[in-house]
């Protein structure tokens, strides 16, 4: 075996440790188990912010309620109780009064009525009493404790004056008008209470008494006596679930971060799987292509016809070259057919190598550690998009300045591009791509923008991508878990914008260094 010759070998020690080492790195993201409680402790605070919240807006509400339905229940007192003190003061003065004619002035005596009503008024259960005679839909008071007021006309209902002679009692609300300002200018609240009877000369005539209520007073007594308790009750069931709440906090907490650590895994082992392939490529399949292909070569040499040597003395014709001979030299015109097909497999081998190393090159795009966002976008474009594409795209970065990002968004920025830009590679067919980052102007969220410009093929998206594209999905969900955005504007024949934004983190204290993009070590081709 010549030392041109480098045979195919079955995988040494070396790439054990190789393989191991990948096997390692992609541990290395496997999501780790929870340890501490530090992640839990915002969990806690928030769990405990929000039941504070929950139950200080719960306490509100239900206290409103309760003071809107004890209000009513007030009033529905009041009027009970007015009801209940007219009745007593009906019972005690329409027998006697119902024997006066007052019709007539001088046919009832209104030193008897004033003496019979001035207990009830001395004791405050009523604060004013009105007699009126009704003729048709015209009522006029006939006697009151206020005299001034007597002789006094105005509108009575007829379906109220019907209501009052069949027996019933009408209970309502004092106006406030003219006819009433007496009545309005105490202080507190009073019902109107109107009886009905007929006098000695059967005519029919009203009793008005004016009962003073307190709903107020009710209300405030009510609510005294429910609210705390109800506000107790709040905060008693409040702490009961507490504990619940902080358990189910906990437990989504777990799951939210198990989800944005599978996804990230996600990003990170395709990643490892692509070096792990390459490195394959770049150690084995590549070096034993291309010593086949030396082999060949070596072929073809060892196959050319070569003339004997002889001596200067020997006398006669020189004997023919090996493969010279035959009958119309037919073993020189197979060996210049087998050159062909040598020369053919040599052919092929060489494509073959070239489409791997171009794959190579796709499949190990990196950019080094502590490499700014600028020549990490610059050296991701580079070897992406002008790596074994026919023709090579013209590809323009830009960074904006100022571009103050953290190291987390700066990877999270170098992840995104390197996933549009190897969609480009394949499907788009662009003559021209732009990477540009920018922050908004007048941005006060401290926000920044990835913005991945193509004019190649396009495509709808609203159809739905084939299921084995799941880059896009990972990138989409990776932007989700960190409060990012991805954009995409295109149309088939007019080119693809994918924009990115995303928190640009917390600002810098001070320096005026550019933000790092921290890509893992690893293992390049040697």
């Amino acid at each position: 075996m010549t030392a041109t010759q480098r045979p195919s070998t079955p995988p040494t020690a070396g790439d054990d440790t190789a393989d191991a080492a990948g096997a390692d790195a992609a541990a290395s993201v496997t999501p780790a188990p929870s340890r501490g409680r530090p992640r839990e402790r915002p969990v806690v605070r928030r769990v405990v912010l929000r039941h504070v919240v929950v139950a200080a807006v719960m306490s509100v509400f239900l206290s409103a309620l309760v003071v809107a339905g004890l209000w009513r229940f007030a009033q529905d007192q009041s009027r009970e109780n007015a009801e209940q003190v007219a009745a007593q003061v009906a019972a005690t003065v329409l027998g006697p009064m119902a024997r006066h004619d007052y019709s007539r002035p001088d046919g009832f005596d209104r030193a008897d009525l004033r003496d019979r009503m001035t207990p009830f008024l001395s004791a405050g259960m009523i604060d004013r009493v009105k007699l009126f005679t009704v003729r048709g839909d015209r009522a006029t008071i006939v006697f009151s404790d206020d005299p001034q007021l007597e002789g006094r006309t105005g509108y009575r209902a007829p379906s109220m004056t019907d209501r009052l002679q069949a027996g019933g009692v009408v209970v309502k609300q004092v106006p406030r008008d003219t006819a009433h300002q007496y009545e309005t200018s105490l202080p507190g609240s009073r019902l109107e209470v109107f009886f009905g009877f007929l006098d000695a000369a059967g005519s029919p005539t009203h009793l008005e008494l004016y009962i003073p209520v307190r709903p107020a007073w009710i209300a405030r007594q009510a609510t005294g006596v429910l609210l705390p308790v109800l506000l107790a009750g709040t905060v008693l069931l409040t702490a009961a679930m507490m504990p619940l709440s902080i358990a189910m906090a906990r437990r989504v907490e777990r799951d939210r971060a198990e989800t944005r650590a599978a996804r990230r895994y996600g990003l990170a082992a395709a990643q490892l799987t692509r070096e792990r392939l390459a490195r394959r490529l770049h150690d084995h399949v590549i070096p034993s292509l291309a010593a086949a292909g030396l082999l060949l070569d070596r072929a073809r040499i060892d196959r050319a016809p070569i003339a004997p040597s002889r001596p200067p003395s020997a006398a006669g014709p020189a004997p023919p070259a090996a493969g010279a001979t035959g009958a119309g030299g037919t073993a020189g015109a197979g060996g210049a057919g087998s050159d062909l097909v040598l020369a053919h497999v040599q052919g092929l081998l060489a494509r073959e190598a070239q489409e791997l190393r171009a794959m190579l090159t796709e499949l190990l795009t990196s950019a080094p550690p502590d490499t700014d966002i600028r020549a990490a976008l610059h050296l991701l474009a580079a070897e992406i998009l002008t790596t074994g594409l026919e023709p090579e795209p013209v590809v323009t970065v830009i960074v904006e300045d100022p571009c103050e990002v953290d190291s987390q968004t700066a990877s999270i920025l170098c992840q995104v591009a390197t996933e549009l830009l190897r969609n480009i590679a394949r499907h788009a067919a662009a003559r021209t791509v732009q990477v540009r980052v920018s922050t908004p102007p007048g941005d006060q969220a401290r926000t920044v923008e990835l913005h991945v410009t193509d004019d190649g093929a396009g495509f709808d998206p609203a159809v739905a991508a084939p299921p084995d594209h799941i880059g896009l999905r990972l990138v989409h969900r990776l932007l989700t878990d960190h409060d990012g955005r991805l954009t995409v504007t295109s149309a088939p024949g007019a080119g693809t914008t994918a924009t990115v934004t995303m928190s640009a983190g917390p600002p810098r204290s001070g320096g005026g260094h550019r933000p790092r993009a921290p890509w893992p070590r690893r293992g390049r081709p040697r």
